[in-house]
């Protein structure tokens, strides 16, 4: 693969990782839209965890995204494949994200959390059975979606190679 290639594979998994957080985002704030909207709860709208946790969301996704796009380049683009990897992407974001949001969480109330330090374990537990439930199935769609729009992008970046006259190494 050349530079170009190698550089275009990049960007293809990690926009698309980018771009399947924000839906997935959308997705799971989308029941407190309208407070956010019309700041009838300021508690909710300058909550510190869910920023923190969206942070992680779209810095791992992307992180995640280039990497996949990556090696799906380099494995030669299946469906199925790229399915996979799509859905362990966004299981993967969630999960640094529930982490992100738990951990700015606990330090942004020491006292009540080491008064009682058994319930930081219990909290991750619940905070993490909780994104499964409400999370699994955006996951399992929005890495399906992945799959499919990084295989189109990736073809249609594979015919432009070929018009070009370029092979898979780069060589003419």
């Amino acid at each position: 693969m050349n530079d170009h290639t190698d550089h275009e594979c990049w960007n293809i998994g990690g926009r698309n990782g980018v771009l399947c957080a924000f839906l997935g985002a959308v997705i799971a704030l989308a029941p407190w839209i309208p407070s956010f909207v019309s700041h009838a709860n300021p508690e909710l709208v300058l909550n510190v965890p869910i920023a923190a946790s969206l942070l992680a969301l779209f810095m791992t996704a992307g992180f995640f995204g280039t990497r996949a796009g990556m090696y799906l380049c380099k494995q030669g683009n299946d469906t199925g494949t790229n399915v996979v990897i799509g859905i362990a992407l966004a299981f993967g974001s969630i999960a640094v994200s529930v982490s992100a949001g738990m951990i700015s969480f606990i330090l942004g109330r020491p006292s009540q959390i080491f008064t009682n330090p058994d319930m930081v374990m219990l909290m991750l537990f619940f905070a993490f059975l909780g994104a499964l439930f409400w999370g699994a199935i955006p996951a399992i769609g929005l890495g399906a979606l992945y799959g499919f729009l990084v295989k189109r992008q990736l073809k249609r970046l594979h015919q432009e190679e070929r018009r070009a006259g370029l092979n898979w190494s780069g060589e003419k």
